[in-house]
């Protein structure tokens, strides 16, 4: 009889109670929540970083059609190419940029670009003008286009010679 009592207290000294069964597992509820919202603020910020690469690629794109001339069929002298800025777009909730050919017997249909929920426009609606053969673009300083998000902001550098830059 001896033998079994001693037999029950040392399996008892070796199990885990309720209580600290249960601190345990808010211990990892905790962490858990935590790697979850590190998460999803990266995400975001991730978005907004990407948001304005697209941006910076589309940017660069276009000095490069405008230095090259590039113009549709129906455009008979290249103007500029506009790229307008805008913070609420048609849509009502999203901002956009748009792409338009100018040439001198009109326009060409404007390209939109939407960005995603997670990015906005901070800086002011604008209309950057970049001009053929590099001949830059039609501002006297610098234009600063800022991204923001929750918790983050990208900026991206247009100079009026039409270089585009990370600020």
């Amino acid at each position: 009889m001896e033998r079994r009592t001693r037999n029950a207290r040392l399996l008892a000294r070796q199990a885990f109670t309720f209580i600290e069964l249960i601190v345990v597992v808010a211990i990892l509820m905790v962490l858990s929540l935590g790697v979850i919202v590190n998460y999803n603020s990266y995400t975001n910020r991730e978005r907004v970083r990407q948001s304005g690469l697209t941006i910076k690629s589309d940017l660069r794109l276009v000095v490069s059609k405008v230095n090259s001339g590039v113009k549709s069929a129906s455009c008979t002298t290249l103007e500029s190419y506009d790229v307008t800025f805008t913070n609420i777009c048609s849509d009502g909730i999203r901002s956009c940029y748009s792409i338009t050919v100018r040439c001198t017997n009109g326009s060409d249909e404007p390209v939109t670009v939407y960005l995603s929920k997670e990015a906005h426009f901070q800086s002011a609606d604008q209309t950057i003008r970049f001009f053929p053969l590099s001949a830059g673009t039609d501002l006297t300083t610098d234009a600063i286009i800022t991204l923001g998000g929750i918790s983050t902001t990208y900026d991206i550098k247009i100079s009026p010679s039409g270089t585009i830059s990370d600020y």
